[in-house]
């Protein structure tokens, strides 16, 4: 209806069923799809495979014929062989016809990414790379009989452990307590491609589903400078997060409920603005304080920070949820 330019496609099963189907359009003209791949897409949801279509005839009411664009040669190219006819018909019904190869030379089809055994391989290296490096988990390897190994798995890796690239050397006081985050969404990026479900066959996919959700659930915990202490306080018997874990009384606890008042007080964005830079300020010395007790293994004083580093969070968290004329978002203790 938009561009008055019409096109039909049909392909021919291995089978022998013909699919059919056409472009369609949309007000937002980015959003249409050109005939070949809404046909394509119907073989597909109905069950057919690569190597299952065997010609594709496309119509339009043009003359000399249009050829499929350069999206819907590569669509192509996902569930057709090299080899296969395309038919490109004018709109006198005279045709042109081609194999994909000659409309897509040099092409990239799924035959050139990892295989599902490549990445098993790669996930499996993976894990055992943690457990050759981690002093842990070697030790747990070394000391369990070889009859106990084969029946059961070994303890899952630390979030730390699931990172080598990211933490060669393990959890602080090894590493650095602020790790580089550029690297760790990247490794995070490149564990999730390897251990996705979808790439395994179902007698795995369980395993693989435990593996993604608990490298998840790490990146989010590393990522997190609170979150990240609170981790490794609690690697060591310390929990920041119960409720003794609370300031009481002092110049502290003056500090944050001045913090709060300021929030609720704010009249405008420019109010805002100046309170964030203030906590921002405090955030990024609490921050400056753990790296320096990680980094010496003193414990007790990690803890009394991240319990600070908690309420500044916690005064960030109440800026972001500032409403004009309400004041500041909840604040969780």
């Amino acid at each position: 209806p938009y561009s008055h330019f019409r096109v039909g496609c049909s392909l021919l099963l291995t089978n022998g069923t013909v699919v059919q189907g056409a472009n369609v359009e949309n007000a937002a003209y980015p959003v249409g799809t050109c005939a070949e791949r809404v046909t394509v897409a119907t073989a597909v949801v109905q069950g057919a495979k690569k190597g299952d279509i065997r010609a594709i005839a496309v119509a339009t009411d043009i003359s000399p014929p249009a050829s499929p664009c350069g999206m819907c040669r590569q669509f192509l190219r996902e569930f057709c062989e090299l080899e296969m006819p395309v038919l490109m018909y004018d709109k006198h019904g005279k045709s042109t016809v081609m194999t994909l190869e000659q409309l897509l030379p040099m092409s990239f089809g799924p035959e050139k990414l990892l295989s599902t055994e490549d990445i098993q391989h790669d996930v499996i290296a993976g894990q055992q790379r943690s457990i050759a490096t981690s002093p842990r988990l070697r030790q747990q390897a070394a000391a369990a009989p070889a009859a106990e190994q084969a029946q059961h798995d070994v303890a899952p890796p630390t979030h730390y452990e699931l990172f080598p690239q990211t933490f060669p050397d393990g959890a602080p006081p090894a590493s650095p307590f602020s790790p580089d985050l550029r690297q760790l969404r990247k490794e995070f990026l490149q564990l999730q491609a390897k251990a996705h479900p979808d790439l395994m066959p179902a007698n795995q996919k369980r395993h693989a589903e435990g593996l993604s959700s608990l490298i998840n659930e790490a990146y989010r915990t590393l990522q997190d400078p609170l979150k990240r202490a609170q981790y490794l306080l609690l690697q060591h018997g310390i929990d920041v997060e119960d409720e003794s874990s609370k300031l009481s009384g002092g110049e502290l606890l003056m500090e944050v409920m001045e913090a709060r008042e300021a929030v609720e007080e704010a009249e405008n964005e420019e109010d805002l603005s100046l309170l964030k830079a203030e906590n921002g300020e405090r955030i990024a010395e609490s921050v400056g304080v753990l790296d320096l007790a990680f980094a010496s293994g003193e414990w007790e004083a990690a803890a009394r920070e991240a319990i600070r580093l908690r309420y500044w969070k916690n005064i960030e968290e109440s800026i972001q949820g500032w409403e004009k004329g309400k004041g500041g978002g909840a604040i969780h203790h």
